[in-house]
């Protein structure tokens, strides 16, 4: 009985969580203007990270591209490269430009010189991606294997200086900035909370078993 409770603990905080497939590491709270083409904010990493761990932050605020270099993409982005609104004719709402945001414009990404630059977020209906009003918050919780699309890419060491980026060309006609908070984490209470229904429901199984036992 006692093996039984312990295995629907677990699985009810790992449904709870959603993540159990590695360390998560909160990424630093700093806004990335959008003239970082060639140099944004860095920061250090303090510990190892293997590919199976994770970058976590709320990215919020949009970039506005004009787009004077004549590839008409004059727009409001959002992080992961999403059209949240639009000047542009070619462009729609909840769209993107695969043209340009395949290569790694018109979005967040992060690296260095070395490995390169990546983006953070996906294109997708999680950020906005076919929406009619696509959010201006996105939610970055991802594995640095998926992030990193490197051959052979076995994580990170301790001491690698990472920057942000935001590429376009030129710069000088954009406005706006990217700003990278962390995820508040949930309050006492609502720990308390979900502490309590466990417990009541592992209580209410026990007592069930027990009846059931002393009635046969």
């Amino acid at each position: 009985m006692h093996t039984f409770l312990r295995v629907l603990s677990l699985a009810f905080v790992v449904n709870f969580s959603g993540h159990l497939h590695g360390a998560v590491f909160d990424l630093p709270e700093v806004t990335v203007s959008s003239m970082a083409a060639t140099s944004g904010p860095s920061f250090v990493l303090p510990v190892d990270l293997e590919p199976a761990d994770s970058f976590r932050a709320l990215v919020s605020g949009t970039v506005d591209f004009d787009s004077d270099n004549g590839a008409n993409y004059s727009a409001d982005w959002n992080a992961a490269g999403v059209v949240v609104r639009t000047r542009s004719t070619r462009l729609t709402v909840g769209g993107s430009d695969p043209q340009f945001v395949d290569i790694g414009w018109l979005r967040l990404s992060l690296g260095n010189d070395s490995l390169g630059y990546f983006p953070l977020l996906e294109v997708d209906e999680q950020n906005g991606f076919g929406s009619a009003a696509p959010p201006e918050s996105l939610v970055l919780n991802r594995e640095l294997g998926d992030i990193f699309d490197i051959s052979g890419f076995s994580g990170l060491p301790a001491g690698t200086t990472l920057q942000f980026r935001i590429y376009d060309s030129p710069t000088s006609d954009n406005s706006g900035s990217f700003k990278i908070s962390q995820i508040p984490e949930p309050s006492t209470a609502s720990m308390v909370i979900v502490g309590a229904i466990v417990f009541a429901m592992m209580r209410r199984l026990y007592v069930s078993e027990r009846y059931s036992r002393e009635c046969s």
